[in-house]
């Protein structure tokens, strides 16, 4: 016997009947290909959306709940509800009201930033594949513009504090845990979340002195040190020296250098002053006056002419020359302005001076002035007059040149003893600018010792006041707590079959046809004439 199906008009008859065993076994074996298929796609993209997930790591701390202690159920923006005070239980119960709140959360958030706490992980290469794909089709708001046009970027930060942090009692002892996509902000926010409720705790229970005073104090004892160190520097550098104090020593032993200098400069002069007289009356006693022109007596010999040129000029130029060159060399290796290419311009000015000098006395000699007559060449008087006329006139250009040299000298000690004078002036200035900076800088040490003092017993006088104690610090654990992929594989692929399977269920309780021949006969009262079999389709019978 065959099974018929008959399809007739909606109006005309009613929709199946219930599904019974028989029934769903054949359609699940009918929408077997369907069932496998289904299965697969479904297990695939749940596996898929499993796999996409970031892991979260998660922070773990534990604090000790002190008794005793003052609470913040003073605070305006905690609220805690009045049933709650008084017990142990109830301080625990406190503590845990206060960190959940979200006055503490919103702390954290102005602590480490909006963007620190919603930053996210960089994304596996498929799924950045995938977003980048569908940012390059679906525009997407710049978040920028979200976070300046809106405030639910910080909203949502507080939001996720909340929402991560989990806190356990257990006695006195609250286990305190934070879950993020990163172990070392995970590790961060736990551990600001404890120190904010901590310093919140002292401020609301610390008793109304402060250190302002003190903070206070420090900062104007460092002002003032800073300004009268900054007097003395500026007073050091108007003067162009290091210290007065130790730059006086150094002048002193420049000047008594100067001073041995120039005594050893002048027992020189006074020995070529002694060797040139006596090369002159070396050179007085070889030689004889001749008369005066227009005596009858004597012939006359032939005066010199005027501004002729003599040996002694002729030596000094040579000096000159070289100084010149000495000072050129000198130009190359010092700045102008130096004191040694002044001390050797110095000396050419003067080598000048005394050339000019000589000229001037050789063209004042006039014709009929006396003279002396040289005693002739090639004889041995000759020989001994030219010898000591040479030696004169070297003698004659070193003392000029020893002459300039202590007059360089001269002027080097007059400059530094001048210098001296003025440091010893100003030595007075720099000892008081010198007292004032002990004395700032002695001010400023001890006002910083009482701060320290005073922030050390206010330390102590916070961790008596402060009604929790850190057991265990936040932990830094590297390996990922969540998400739990094998259950999550596991349940893609139940909700692949549940949707597989009830998906031809459906499929064959949404059909409008007539399974069995006494349904027609009980729903219309039609007999049933024939039964036309569909060898090419199978039935649900």
């Amino acid at each position: 016997m065959y099974n018929v199906e008959l399809y007739e008009p909606q109006e005309n008859r009613k929709k199946a009947g219930s599904l019974t065993a028989l029934i769903i076994l054949s359609c699940l074996f009918k929408y077997k290909y369907l069932i496998v298929f289904s299965t697969l796609v479904i297990t695939a993209v749940g596996v898929a959306i499993v796999h996409s997930l970031p892991y979260e790591y998660s922070s773990e701390a534990q604090i000790l709940v002190k008794s005793g202690r003052d609470s913040l159920s003073g605070d305006e923006s905690i609220d805690i509800p009045e049933s709650s005070l008084g017990s142990m239980f109830n301080e625990v119960t406190n503590v845990v009201t206060m960190m959940r709140g979200r006055a503490l959360a919103e702390l954290v958030v102005d602590e480490l930033g909006a963007e620190t706490i919603n930053q996210k992980p960089p994304n596996r290469p498929v799924v950045q594949w995938i977003h980048d794909n569908l940012d390059a089709w679906i525009p997407q708001k710049s978040e920028s513009t979200e976070r300046n046009t809106d405030d639910g970027f910080r909203k949502a930060a507080i939001d996720r504090i909340r929402g991560n942090l989990s806190l356990r009692e257990r006695g006195n002892i609250i286990h305190i845990t934070y879950e993020a996509q990163d172990p070392h902000l995970a590790q961060t926010i736990n551990e600001t979340i404890i120190n904010k409720y901590r310093d919140k705790h002292i401020a609301a229970t610390r008793p109304s002195m402060s250190a302002d005073f003190y903070r206070q104090s420090t900062t104007d004892a460092k002002k003032d040190f800073e300004a009268k160190t900054e007097a003395l520097t500026k007073f050091r550098k108007d003067v162009d020296i290091v210290s007065v104090a130790s730059s006086l020593p150094l002048h002193d032993e420049a000047r008594v250098d100067l001073e041995s200098q120039m005594q050893d400069i002048q027992s020189q002069i006074v020995a070529s002053e002694a060797r040139v007289a006596e090369y002159e009356r070396g050179l007085a006693a070889l030689t004889q006056p001749v008369a005066k022109a227009g005596d009858s007596n004597e012939t006359p010999s032939a005066a010199p002419a005027p501004f002729i040129e003599n040996d002694l000029i002729r030596e000094l130029k040579r000096q000159l020359i070289g100084l010149e060159t000495e000072a050129a060399s000198l130009a190359r290796k010092y700045y102008e302005g130096d004191p040694i290419l002044e001390e050797a311009q110095f000396k050419i000015d003067y080598i000048k001076k005394a050339i000019a000098r000589e000229e001037e006395q050789l063209s004042q000699a006039t014709p009929g002035s006396a003279t002396v007559a040289a005693p002739l060449a090639g004889t041995p008087q000759g020989l001994e007059y030219q010898e000591l006329r040479m030696q004169l006139i070297r003698e004659r250009a070193q003392l000029i040149g020893l002459q300039a040299n202590a007059s360089v000298k001269s002027m080097a000690r007059t400059d530094i003893q001048e210098k001296i004078n003025k440091l010893k002036s100003l030595e007075t200035q720099e000892r008081k600018l010198i007292s004032d900076v002990n004395l700032a800088e002695e001010s400023y040490n001890s006002t910083r010792r009482n701060e320290e003092r005073f922030r050390i017993q206010m330390k102590i006088k916070d961790e008596m006041l402060i009604n929790v104690s850190t057991v265990d610090p936040p932990s830094l654990v590297m390996t990922p707590t969540g998400p739990n992929r094998k259950r999550g594989y596991i349940l893609a692929l139940a909700a692949g079959l549940m949707f597989a399977f009830a998906l031809p269920l459906t499929l064959e309780y949404l059909r409008n046809t007539y399974r069995r021949t006494d349904e027609v006969v009980t729903d219309l009262g039609l007999p049933v004439l024939a039964v036309v079999t569909a060898k090419e389709q199978r039935s649900c019978i």
